[in-house]
Formats: C-alpha cells, structure tokens, sequence
C-alpha cells in the first residue's frame, strides 16, 4: 500500500462552527413587554418565519407563520380570546393549533397549525426549537424563587458563529495574548445536565493590568461563574466580596453563519 494513501483519512471531520445547524434547545424571541395582549406579531427565529401572540389568558403563543388553507400569514390576523383568526378567509385556530371555526362550514374541519413550546422568564420570551422540550429554561440557581430586576442591553452583531462567541469567556490565555489582561486564570468543570455546564474560577488580580488595577481598589479577587445552555447561552455571575451580578448572553444563528445576541442584565433583591 502506499504510504501516502495510508495517510488519507476517510473519517469526515465534524463542523465546530457548521453555517447551518445549530443545538435544539431555548431561543430567545422577543422581550415580554413587546408583546401586549391581544396583538400579533411576525418573528423570524434561526431562520424560520413564526407567528407570536398574546391572549386574554396573557400567556404568549407562538405558531408557524403562514395559515394551513392558503397559506396567508397569521401576523396580518386577529387575536380574539385566546385564538387567533386568520385575516383571509377567518379560519380560527387555539393555543394548541387546532382550527376550531371557519366561518362557511357548521363543523371545522380535522387541520392542525404547527405550534412550538412557549415559556417566559427573565423578561423575555422564548421558544424551544423541538416538539418537547428536554430540558428547563436556562436559569439562575441562586436566584430561583427570589425576586430579581432585569434590564437590558443593546442587540448585537457577531461576524461569527455562536460555538465560536460562546468560547470567549473560557478560552483563559486569549485574555493574555489579545486583551493584554496579565491575569493566571483556573477553570473548574461542573456538569448540571447533557445540555448545561458551569465553568468557575477566581481570578487574582494582576497589578500589570489597569482594568484589574482599577477594580483592585475595591477588592482582592474575582470570583466567575460561566454557565452554558445548550451552545447558546451562557449565564456569567461575577461576585466580589462587596456585590454580586448575573449578565445573561443568549445568542441565535443567523445566515452567513452570523450570530445575533441579546444581552440581559439580572440583579436579586434583597429586603
């Protein structure tokens, strides 16, 4: 045989950063508060054109986009109750997709609308890109049951996959060769599930950085929590020994294998 032909792997190697797939799990859709009751809007999500809307019952339901008789699309329809109705021919469907009236026959007929898991937290809405979801919405476990504010930040544009954003954080010497943060940085691993990861440290804080020089004044350490949801979003809880916060990044793929992010700032209450 020869030896160059024996080199010639025939295992094809797996895309880290493949332009058109990306990891089922919860995707952010839009903020709470954009969403009022009784309206409809159109949102396209990893490429995928959807319908979201809220009922009377004010708990938000995302569809398919386009009307399973003509195709019409149900951004452009009215929400009465918790259905929502089709502004074409008036076909109304339930939360569950189900089309319970069409105005020219006595009994709807046996048609479905494609309906996708809804929850809401942290002040946005999301949707998990399956037919059930596997597992909980990302969450902070110091904060669960406890009162919190949220804020946001501005929307962002990566000319980048999410895999390739999502690394940053813990990719430790980056910070030395490309921010200059003179910092010795050591990661724990901790696994919550097949789909959720805690990477902690502590960073010292180097008197060569002027970043760390500054925040030295107020303390000694800085201690990281990174928490990754699904390739998607992580959760970044930085505590001090004189504050602690949660700044939440959720991103979602886009076309060109581009990346669009949302950035979520939580802080708890005390009393």
């Amino acid at each position: 045989m020869n030896v160059k032909q024996n080199l010639i792997s025939t295992h094809k190697p797996r895309i880290f950063n493949h332009p058109e797939r990306f990891i089922e799990g919860w995707y952010w859709v839009i903020p709470s508060k954009k969403l009022r009751v009784k309206q409809v809007k159109p949102v396209t999500v990893l490429g995928r054109e959807l319908a979201i809307y809220r009922g009377k019952d004010k708990r938000a339901v995302i569809v398919d986009a386009y009307c399973p008789h003509m195709g019409a699309h149900l951004a452009q329809g009215k929400v009465e109750g918790n259905e929502l109705r089709c502004f074409f021919h008036h076909w109304q469907f339930d939360e569950q997709g189900f089309c319970v009236n069409i105005p020219c026959l006595d009994q709807p007929i046996a048609v479905r609308l494609k309906t996708w898991p809804t929850a809401e937290k942290y002040g946005m809405i999301w949707v998990w890109t399956g037919d059930i979801p596997k597992q909980p919405l990302p969450f902070i476990p110091e904060l669960e049951n406890k009162e919190f504010d949220v804020a946001f930040g501005n929307d962002f544009l990566v000319n980048s996959h999410p895999n390739a954003v999502m690394i940053n954080p813990i990719d430790t010497q980056h910070f030395n060769t490309v921010h200059k943060l003179a910092s010795k940085i050591n990661v724990d691993r901790q696994e919550i599930n097949q789909n959720a990861i805690i990477f902690s440290n502590t960073i010292s804080i180097a008197k060569s950085s002027i970043f760390f020089r500054l925040i030295g004044t107020l303390c000694k350490n800085i201690a990281q929590n990174i928490c990754y949801w699904y390739g998607s979003t992580n959760i970044v809880t930085v505590r001090t020994n004189l504050f602690q916060i949660h700044i939440m990044v959720a991103l979602r793929l886009l076309e060109g294998s581009k990346s669009e992010g949302k950035v979520i700032l939580i802080i708890g209450l005390t009393h």
